[in-house]
C-alpha cells in the first residue's frame, strides 16, 4: 500500500522514543523524596564551622584585611598588571636553592609573559625570548598558572616548562 514503508516504521519509532526520552527528563527534573532535607537557606559562619568539625575538619580563616608582615613582604613582590587579567605575582622563596616561581595570567602574550620572565630574572633579554617563542611557533601554546625556576634554566627549558601542559 505504502511505497515508503521502511521510513515510516522508522518515523514512528522515532516519535516513540522521542517522547520516552522527554518523559524520562521531565521525571529528572523533578527533586527526589531523600533531596528534601537541603536546607533553602545558605549556612551562616557559624553553622558551617560546626558542621566541618563534626566532619573532623578545621576552618581556617584568611584575614584579608591585615598587613603583612615584613617577613611576607620580602616573599612576595607584587608587578603591575600588564593586561586587565588579574594582577601576576611573582615570589622568591628564602631556600638557599634561590627557586622562583612566576604567575602567568590566562591570555598573556609572549610579550607580556617575557616582560614577567624578565623581572623575576629568569631570562635576561625580552626580545631574545619574543623571538624564540614565535620562530618555535609556541604564541598559543603558552600555559597559564605558576611556574617554578631555579634561575639557572636555558631559554629552551623555560619554553619547555611554559608550554607543557600541567
Amino acid at each position: 500500500m505504502f511505497k515508503n514503508k521502511f521510513f515510516l516504521n522508522g518515523l514512528g519509532i522515532g516519535l516513540i522514543v522521542g517522547a520516552i526520552l522527554l518523559q524520562i527528563m521531565i521525571y529528572a527534573d523533578k527533586p527526589l523524596p531523600e533531596q528534601g532535607n537541603v536546607p533553602e537557606d545558605p549556612m551562616d559562619e557559624t553553622e558551617l564551622v560546626e558542621a566541618v568539625e563534626k566532619l573532623g575538619y578545621s576552618v581556617i580563616k584568611k584575614d584579608l584585611t591585615s598587613t603583612p608582615s615584613p617577613q611576607e613582604k620580602t616573599d612576595i613582590t607584587p608587578v603591575p598588571a600588564l593586561t586587565s587579567s588579574p594582577s601576576p605575582v611573582i615570589t622568591q622563596s628564602p631556600s638557599p636553592s634561590k627557586e622562583i616561581t612566576v604567575i602567568i595570567p590566562r591570555g598573556s602574550g609572549s610579550e607580556a609573559v617575557g616582560n614577567l620572565l624578565f623581572k623575576s630574572k629568569v631570562i635576561s633579554n625580552v626580545d631574545e625570548f619574543v623571538k624564540a617563542v614565535e620562530n618555535r611557533k609556541l604564541t598559543n601554546k603558552i600555559q597559564s598558572g605558576s611556574f617554578s625556576f631555579t634561575g639557572k634554566e636555558t631559554l629552551n627549558e623555560i619554553l619547555k616548562i611554559i608550554t607543557t601542559v600541567q
